[in-house]
């Protein structure tokens, strides 16, 4: 996949209904931004990339992989990018143009103020296609970069605040824009004065978005101090706060977002089960059983390490009988056997892997697993019932 397109494979492959709000707001001398990344990838990175000739430091935020694509950051000049995903625009780079891979990065790399951002974009061919690009300096000026029906569109932050969701602002007069998101931050925001950062993040908490693309991570951005206010899964009661400054002085360096939360939400154990189910099923049905388990395997060892989230006996046997819901038979009788060798001595784990053998059709390896639960626990009324069914 080239560079420039990567972006589109990020957040911005969610829904335009439901992907990210960011929001610009300024009173006096400070500068507030807010953005809520909403995705189905709950593996978000940081990494920090200290200044070097011709580019500025920065922090920057993305999703697998530390020191790959961008999504958003800040540098220490105190500018600010980041990206909408929106409907496709019809833009094309244009040939008398610069490429740019990362441009979310380059900016970044090589902007100080929006001005400058603007003339860079001006000067290479940023990607707009699919996307609209925000940014934001620490004096308070603030612009989205856009494609319309006219073309190359600017839409200046006028007064306090700068609102940007999933649409092209220039193809609509004011009033008409077709995003609630947008509505709820704009009603919000022009009721506060003076703006702070409390009332940024307030916003984002009400435009948060739940379900198969949530809100992955918030961030509220102090342009003027160079402070960054992450908060994780749309939990904005647990916050870490990372200077600009002290983190560069600290060298290059790159973490898991997760990780740095001690806990790990009800919400958020929710969707991790769901995405694990998903992954498995698919896995399953594209290549079969053991391969499914292996994933299963991976994808645990992963949300350990990068999620802080224990995949044990109790969450493995929640995503089979998710499974067994769903009547895809043969993934959940994988997961229940993968529980049964992770915990040979758990009667409940071969009790319902005997579940699954039965929604299967395949008795005889049912009635194994039934009747090595009831050794376990005698008192395993379910296991004497089923192996009673059985002709046992």
């Amino acid at each position: 996949m080239k560079p420039m397109l990567l972006l589109v494979a990020l957040c911005l492959l969610a829904p335009a209904a439901e992907a990210c709000t960011i929001v610009v707001a300024s009173d006096g001398d400070d500068t507030w931004v807010g953005n809520n990344e909403d995705w189905s990838n709950p593996f978000t990175k940081a990494w920090v990339v200290p200044p070097s000739e011709g580019e500025y430091g920065r922090i920057c935020f993305g999703f697998d992989a530390p020191f790959s694509y961008v999504q958003g950051g800040m540098n220490d000049q105190g500018l600010f990018c980041d990206a909408n995903m929106v409907p496709e625009t019809g833009w094309t780079a244009d040939p008398q143009k610069s490429a740019l891979g990362d441009p979310v990065d380059r900016i970044l790399a090589e902007c100080a103020t929006v001005e400058e951002a603007v003339r860079f974009c001006g000067t290479h061919n940023i990607p707009l296609g699919r996307a609209r690009f925000p940014i934001a300096d620490a004096s308070g000026d603030a612009v989205i970069l856009e494609w319309g029906r006219e073309g190359l569109g600017l839409v200046r932050k006028e007064g306090s605040y700068l609102i940007s969701t999933n649409f092209v602002a220039s193809n609509y007069t004011p009033g008409t824009y077709p995003c609630d998101r947008y509505r709820i931050a704009e009603t919000l925001l022009a009721s506060f004065s003076p703006i702070t950062s409390d009332h940024v993040r307030a916003v984002l908490s009400a435009t948060h978005s739940e379900g198969d693309v949530p809100t992955i991570y918030s961030d509220v951005y102090d342009l003027r101090r160079r402070v960054v206010h992450i908060y994780n899964f749309h939990d904005f009661e647990q916050g870490m706060t990372i200077s600009l400054a002290e983190a560069i002085a600290a060298g290059r360096q790159s973490f898991d977002l997760p990780r740095l939360f001690p806990i790990v939400t009800h919400t958020a154990r929710i969707f991790y089960n769901r995405r694990l189910k998903d992954s498995v099923r698919a896995m399953y049905e594209h290549a079969g059983g053991s391969e499914a388990r292996d994933r299963c395997q991976r994808l645990r060892d992963r949300y350990r390490a990068e999620l802080g989230f224990l995949v044990g006996e109790d969450e493995l046997n929640h995503v089979g009988y998710a499974l067994l819901g769903e009547e895809a038979f043969g993934a959940a009788v994988e997961i229940f056997r993968l529980n049964v060798e992770e915990h040979p001595d758990s009667w409940n784990a071969h009790d319902s892997l005997g579940e699954a053998y039965v929604r299967m059709g395949d008795e005889g390896r049912a009635a194994e697993s039934y009747r090595r639960s009831l050794e376990l626990n005698p008192y395993n009324r379910s296991a004497q019932k089923q192996l009673e069914r059985l002709g046992e």
